[in-house]
């Protein structure tokens, strides 16, 4: 058991048992930051308010992430002496404290504050359920890191217009589509959506292989711009948005 791993159990435990004024805690934290614009003689002020606000930023991105990762482990869950040693042996493993510490440096560090709180419960049902390192995971974890809030609308509405055009409607995995048609057809409901940002997110999650692309060849356009493949890896990180219920507040 490592001293980094020791504290990561601490701090979850402490998390747990302060859950109920966690809020309160860092909404001080929040409060207003002071206006150094008032003196304009100090030089120093701009940069004093852009600190100021990058720290905002950091903490609220914090709040969203830590909120989420506690209510996981406070609902119906106990860090008991039994647990404590389980947990020790799962982060005993230098991959699982590396899994898990990469899920929590990337959720406090995330584009999105909304993917900063998908990361926080990802983190939570890691650690709870003492989930050993797999590709799915990792590949939801860096989409997810890469994503700001645009990124995040233009990937819901692509994923619910793949849906819209299937009776069943699931998603056609392993068919190659292409923005140029689908803004063609309008089929998908999308017309409202711009196409260059809608693009833009489609070539971001390619590279993080949240979607795919076709291998090329003939009857298929490989790794075109706006060309892209749904996978289970697409599936997975829809549901994981939709079920945290970020999108709501949208």
């Amino acid at each position: 058991m490592t001293k980094t791993s020791s504290q990561l159990v601490k701090f979850t435990k402490d998390l747990i048992h302060n859950v109920a004024g966690f809020d309160d805690i860092i909404d001080k934290a929040l409060e207003p930051v002071k206006d150094y614009t008032d003196t304009l003689a100090d030089l120093v002020a701009p940069f004093k308010s852009l600190l100021s606000l990058i720290s905002l930023r950091r903490k609220l991105s914090l709040k969203a992430f830590l909120t989420n990762y506690s209510r996981v482990l406070s609902q119906d869950y106990t860090i008991d002496e039994k647990e404590t040693e389980q947990l020790e042996k799962y982060l005993s493993k230098e991959e699982n404290l590396h899994f898990v510490t990469e899920v929590i440096e990337k959720g406090v560090q995330a584009r999105s504050i909304k993917s900063s709180a998908v990361l926080g419960i990802m983190a939570g049902s890691i650690l709870r359920e003492k989930r050993e390192l797999n590709l799915l995971d990792l590949i939801l974890i860096d989409s997810l890191a890469e994503m700001n809030d645009i990124d995040m609308q233009n990937f819901m509405s692509l994923i619910e217009g793949g849906m819209s055009i299937r009776a069943d409607g699931k998603l056609e995995l392993d068919e190659e589509y292409r923005t140029r048609d689908i803004y063609q057809e309008d089929s998908w409901g999308l017309s409202q959506l711009s196409r260059e940002s809608l693009e833009i997110t489609i070539e971001k999650l390619k590279r993080t292989e949240a979607l795919s692309f076709g291998e090329g060849g003939i009857g298929s356009v490989g790794n075109a711009r706006g060309a892209f493949v749904f996978t289970a890896a697409t599936e997975e990180l829809f549901r994981i948005i939709e079920s945290s219920g970020v999108m709501k507040s949208s």
